[in-house]
Order: structure tokens, then C-alpha cells, then sequence
């Protein structure tokens, strides 16, 4: 019958070469600290609206949401630089040229910097303005927030290159400790900061 046939055909084709199974299973370690990886970080992502919506209430998650979107739009200006850094940084380590390496991730790093600073000072100084043009008057309460996220942002976004010089290597494991070491600190600090600080 038709499974025979299948089982028949499995068994005499390629893919059941003992040294495919083996890339198989080794391709499967290696990805999986990964995936559970990139899981945690898109967790991570929305657990602060989380906590908002359940200790301060809807009202409170709309406007931490529309300050939480305005802070990731502009860092998305920024997203070019993980792209073009990642080939470059993978080539860099074949070649085993450290100091540019290094170089390369610490330029990367302190334009983040420079870029979030700039962007901050702006915001202080003008935000109440720009947020009255891009919503109403009730959003410039929360200007401290969007301050506050766009510090964050800087800190994410450094993490990301970070994470990326980690992935160059490898070290999928070492990636996968941290984001859990992350998502500890953050069940363990987060409510406690909200509730404690709220959003005023």
C-alpha cells in the first residue's frame, strides 16, 4: 500500500543517511536555545503593557502604548545598522580580524548612544509641543514616560548588537542564559516599579 511505498522510499533515500540524521539533530541543538531565545525577547517586549493593563488599567495601557510606539518608530531609524552589521561581523570573525571586529560593534554601540542622547534632549526640550501636534494635551503628562522608554530604547537596541556578536559566534546557550536571566529580572522588578511609580 501507499505508507509501505513511503516507508520504502524513506528508507533508501538521502535523507536517511546516518550522517544527514546526525546534521539533523545537530541542526536542532543549535537552533533550539535560539528560538527559545527569540520567544522570551518577543515576550519580554510585551510584558511592561502586561503589567500596565493589570495594575494601573486600560486607560493607562493606551497612552504607555502610544508613547511606547513613538519611542520604537524612531529606533527603527536604526534598524539598517543591525543589517549591515551582522555579514560584517560573521566575515570579521572568519577572517579573524578581532580589533575590527570590536571596533565595528563599538561603533555601532556609541551611535546608538549618540542618536538616543539626541533624541532625549530633543524631547525635553520640545516634547511637550510635538506631542500635542501628534495626539492632544493629555499625552504631554507622559512626556516622562516616552523619556523614560526612549532610554530603554538605547539600552535594547545596544543589546541587540550585543546579541548579534553573540550569534556570530555561536553561543546559543550563553544567548539563551541571559534572555532568561532578563525575564527573571523583569517578573521580579516589574510590577513592584509600576505599581510603585505608576505613570504620573
Amino acid at each position: 500500500n501507499n505508507i509501505n511505498i513511503l516507508y520504502v522510499h524513506f528508507m533508501q533515500s538521502h535523507f536517511y543517511k546516518k550522517s544527514n540524521l546526525i546534521f539533523i539533530k545537530k541542526l536542532l541543538l543549535n537552533a533550539l536555545p535560539l528560538g527559545i531565545s527569540v520567544f522570551i525577547g518577543s515576550y519580554l517586549t510585551n510584558l511592561p503593557r502586561i503589567y500596565v493593563e493589570k495594575y494601573l488599567g486600560l486607560e493607562q495601557l493606551a497612552y504607555f502604548g502610544a508613547m511606547s510606539y513613538m519611542a520604537i518608530g524612531f529606533f527603527q531609524l536604526l534598524l539598517p545598522i543591525q543589517i549591515i552589521l551582522r555579514p560584517r561581523l560573521a566575515k570579521l570573525l572568519k577572517q579573524h580580524k578581532w580589533n575590527e571586529f570590536i571596533k565595528y560593534l563599538n561603533v555601532s554601540i556609541f551611535s546608538t548612544i549618540i542618536f538616543g542622547s539626541i533624541l532625549i534632549s530633543i524631547f525635553y526640550l520640545i516634547g511637550d509641543y510635538v506631542l500635542i501636534k501628534v495626539y492632544n494635551e493629555n499625552y504631554t503628562s507622559y512626556l516622562n514616560i516616552l523619556l523614560l522608554l526612549m532610554l530603554g530604547q538605547i539600552i535594547l537596541t545596544s543589546s541587540g548588537y550585543l546579541n548579534i556578536a553573540v550569534q556570530t559566534f555561536h553561543i546559543f546557550k550563553l544567548q539563551l542564559l541571559v534572555s532568561v536571566f532578563l525575564l527573571f529580572i523583569v517578573f521580579l522588578i516589574g510590577p513592584t516599579l509600576i505599581k510603585t511609580f505608576n505613570m504620573n
